[in-house]
């Protein structure tokens, strides 16, 4: 099966983005590269920041999904199965690059059927264990009808800077 997780990635990864930067190790990264602002006339940030201007000349722009290398989807209808291989997905994709989770700007999680009573306190709970000071990226979360196939039940859009 391979390596799972990545350094300081943590096998819990429950709900979308906001799960998967709580799952991140908290090893700082480049960032003069990020300015996170959350300007105190707007709402409080809830494991996102609420502004991310970025310096980095080059983007990349990736899509995870529970599918392994060959285009299986991985966890058949189990929501956490599914949230674990789009987690290895993402790792992939940042050692691909050569970067780590500090370089992710935005963050977009998609979830079928999401459900606030079911996903928020999953998410919470994995926002508590976050030191205080941890810088988010741009995160939004969105329940949707279906994502591309019918069997999958989670993908997270990501933008990355590189240089």
């Amino acid at each position: 099966m391979g390596k799972m997780f990545g350094p300081g990635l943590a096998p819990a990864f429950l709900v979308p983005a906001a799960l998967f930067i709580a799952a991140c190790s908290t090893t700082p990264g480049d960032h003069n590269m990020l300015q996170r602002l959350n300007p105190d006339n707007l709402h409080p940030p809830v494991g996102q920041s609420l502004i991310v201007v970025s310096s980095y000349r080059r983007t990349a722009y990736f899509t995870a999904n529970p599918l392994d290398a060959e285009g299986n989807l991985v966890g058949g209808s189990d929501f956490l199965r599914q949230n674990e291989q789009v987690l290895k997905n993402i790792q992939i994709a940042l050692d691909t690059l050569g970067v780590d989770h500090t370089h992710i700007i935005q963050m977009t999680g998609y979830v079928v059927n999401y459900d606030p009573a079911y996903h928020g306190p999953l998410i919470a709970e994995a926002l508590a264990g976050n030191p205080p000071d941890y810088e988010y990226p741009a995160t939004m979360l969105m329940g949707v009808e279906s994502l591309a196939r019918p069997d999958m039940l989670f993908e997270v859009g990501l933008i990355i800077g590189l240089d």
